[in-house]
């Protein structure tokens, strides 16, 4: 896509934003008219338009993940051609126009890109696991936002539905964040061993040193795990709070 159609493609992204934000406000507004003063919005005009933007925006995100979901498994189950980036690389040897630098006492590639035809559907649907969790995760955040953004302009922001809605997001994020990285390091694995005999494309010691080749690495991040922790103790709050706005109900 050039630059043009991407600038179009952001603008009309923000005006939809914009859109379903202007009719959350005027439901909000009309649901209050409705309810005659008998339960005022505990929020301000303008909390009720920031609130009202970011469900807006969490809206509009919802069909785009799901887009992006299914436009990418078309992608990775039809291209004739794929590449395949961050191929963990060893036994590489410095670039030579770093040879005149004295400075350097060393140097290296720790990974490789590549572009591979006619790849198995193993390591194509690896791949597209690799980057379907991510917008997964994305999907199920933005539901959550759009109905803590509804909770909170209904006036009630402790419903039953939202620690269940956390509780997932949370497990969603473990499960994306963790998943991504296992996937793409079993994909290049499969796609390593699908190029050649061993000896020929992988990192070895023939006795006379390291030949340069790809090595499997895996290297897992378990920062989504704290993420996710924060995400249901969260979930554990606003249960307290649904307990406790549901014990005190009709007592004010």
């Amino acid at each position: 896509m050039d630059a043009i159609g991407t600038n179009l493609g952001m603008l009309a992204i923000a005006v939809a934003a914009l859109v379903c934000a202007a009719a959350l406000v005027a439901w909000a507004r009309r649901r209050d008219a409705a309810a005659e003063g008998a339960s005022p919005s505990a929020l301000t005009r303008g909390e009720r338009v920031v609130v009202a933007i970011v469900g807006g925006g969490a809206l509009v995100a919802i069909p785009l993940s799901v887009y992006s979901l299914l436009a990418s498994a078309m992608w990775f189950a039809s291209a004739p051609v794929l590449r395949v980036d961050d191929l963990p690389l060893g036994g590489s040897t410095a670039p030579g126009f770093l040879e005149s630098a004295t400075a350097v006492t060393g140097a290296g590639y720790d990974t490789a890109w590549i572009e591979v035809a006619d790849l198995p559907a193993g390591p194509r649907w690896l791949l597209w696991a690799e980057a379907a969790l991510p917008m997964a995760l994305a999907l199920v955040l933005a539901v959550g936002i759009a109905s803590l953004a509804f909770a909170l302009l209904r006036g009630a922001p402790f419903a039953r539905t939202l620690p269940v809605a956390l509780g997932g997001a949370a497990i969603v994020v473990v499960a994306a964040g963790l998943g991504t990285q296992v996937f793409g390091a079993i994909a290049r694995a499969e796609i390593i061993s699908s190029l050649g005999p061993p000896q020929l494309i992988t990192s070895h010691d023939d006795g006379s040193g390291v030949a340069e080749g790809f090595i499997f690495a895996l290297s897992l991040d378990l920062s989504p795990i704290g993420w996710g922790l924060g995400i249901a103790l969260l979930s554990a709050v606003f249960a307290i709070g649904t307990r406790m706005q549901h014990d005190t109900k009709g007592l004010v």
